[in-house]
């Protein structure tokens, strides 16, 4: 599938927060976009990334109109540190604002640039990084606790 037929797509980047409750709504919405004919992109810290692909039979190949990019969180596999909130929340923070615009530059490097990024509550410095590349932002969002909430740059 040539780059061509993804140029003609709206692109939909989700970023997921890792923590129990987050990451299958985003799945669901990106399924649900996909469905209606946009690109979309999943991505979530790389913990998550191996758990998903031991469960699922989801690769880091794209297919038509989903794919998937993990990031690392700046910690090693097994850190316990995921735990505590206080801890983790500001080293994501810190290692997604390098790697996010990184990650998205080379989707429009590759002639698929995104049209939206979406994100749900416990990472709202997304919104910042989608402002900081003069894109739209949609988030937080989607959560059974968090109504949708749209913001455009």
């Amino acid at each position: 599938m040539g780059s061509q037929r993804y140029e003609a797509l709206s692109h939909v980047f989700l970023v997921s927060f890792l923590g129990q409750g987050h990451v299958n709504p985003l799945l669901r919405l990106g399924k649900l976009l996909a469905s209606k004919g946009l690109l979309v992109t999943f991505s979530t810290p790389e913990a998550v990334g191996k758990q998903m692909r031991k469960v699922s039979n989801i690769t880091d190949e794209p297919t038509w109109q989903h794919r998937f990019k993990f990031f690392e969180d700046g910690w090693g596999e097994d850190d316990s540190r995921r735990g505590d909130l206080d801890a983790y929340v500001p080293q994501l923070e810190r290692e997604g604002n390098e790697v996010l615009p990184r990650m998205l530059k080379v989707h429009e490097d590759a002639g698929q640039p995104f049209s939206y990024l979406i994100n749900n509550p416990f990472i709202p410095w997304v919104s910042d990084v989608a402002d900081e590349l003069g894109s739209h932002a949609l988030g937080p969002v989607f959560s059974k606790q968090y109504p949708l909430r749209l913001r455009s740059a």
